[in-house]
């Protein structure tokens, strides 16, 4: 259920997360703990065949394949694209909560980072949009 999902979240120390727009780091990740997950994955995100085919036709290695797709169906979201809303459908679709695990894992060690992180020369950070931050593997 949908409680059993945030309760997860919650558990694992990132429900607060949720709503944060996906960014390049986590997608790297993903795609390269995914396997060959990603085209169930790429169809509940509603990528649609004839991208899928052609994902796997330019790229030979799973997580290369798996990058794509989650950039494609980032760039097909926007704003919508978030980190709740693709661990509810690792979680709901692909039933995979090893690699949720694992996400929580990153996503809590990126927070480390951040909070670790000192910007001499700047008072607030800036958020680039994603196609500026990301490069592709």
């Amino acid at each position: 259920t949908k409680e059993d999902f945030n309760q997860l979240l919650e558990e694992e120390g990132i429900l607060h997360k949720a709503s944060n727009m996906v960014d390049c780091p986590l997608l790297q990740f993903l795609a390269k703990n995914m396997s060959d997950d990603w085209k169930p994955l790429a169809r509940y995100l509603n990528i649609d065949e004839p991208k899928i085919t052609e994902i796997e036709h330019d790229n030979k290695h799973f997580s290369e394949q798996a990058y794509k797709a989650l950039y494609t169906w980032h760039e097909q979201d926007g704003r919508d694209a978030t980190v709740g809303k693709l661990l509810e459908v690792v979680y709901f679709d692909l039933n995979n909560r090893l690699l949720i695990n694992k996400a929580a894992e990153f996503l809590k060690r990126g927070e480390d980072k951040e909070n670790t992180r000192s910007f001499s020369n700047q008072s607030t950070p800036v958020k680039l949009p994603l196609t500026v931050v990301c490069i592709a593997i």
